[in-house]
């Protein structure tokens, strides 16, 4: 059903379904349509909410088990479950996310060290800024 793939993209990304639909312009008792009445939004719509969460129309459509385009010729459901996973999200979005998940583990574990060490670059960089002063 429309309605179940909508939600499940709510919340891996963390927003309520009425949120969606404010921050798409449409009207909440429609999304309590799809949800009530098993109904399917029109072409456009499915389209909107696909950009908007960075899915594919047929994932909603359930033409498809995947929500996010395949980039690097590999397939993934996505599940958000890990504070780096949370930052991917604020910093890069769906993207990155997607991208970082197919990295190796230990490729993972030397980008999580390479971002560590940025930060620390970054937080000290500006620290001696504040300190001239």
């Amino acid at each position: 059903m429309f309605y179940d793939r909508f939600y499940k993209l709510c919340q891996a990304a963390g927003v309520t379904p009425s949120k969606v639909a404010e921050a798409l312009n449409l009207n909440k008792s429609t999304v309590y349509m799809w949800k009530k009445q098993g109904t399917t939004p029109n072409a456009d719509t499915v389209q909107k909410i696909a950009r908007y969460f960075g899915a594919t129309a047929d994932y909603l459509l359930e033409r498809d088990d995947f929500p996010y385009p395949d980039l690097s010729g590999q397939t993934m459901t996505f599940q958000r479950f890990t504070e780096v996973d949370d930052k991917l999200m604020e910093l890069g979005g769906f993207t990155a996310l997607a991208e970082f998940n197919f990295l190796s583990e230990e490729d993972k574990a030397e980008a999580l060290k390479d971002i560590q060490k940025f930060v620390e670059f970054t937080l000290s960089k500006y620290k001696k800024k504040d300190g001239e002063s």
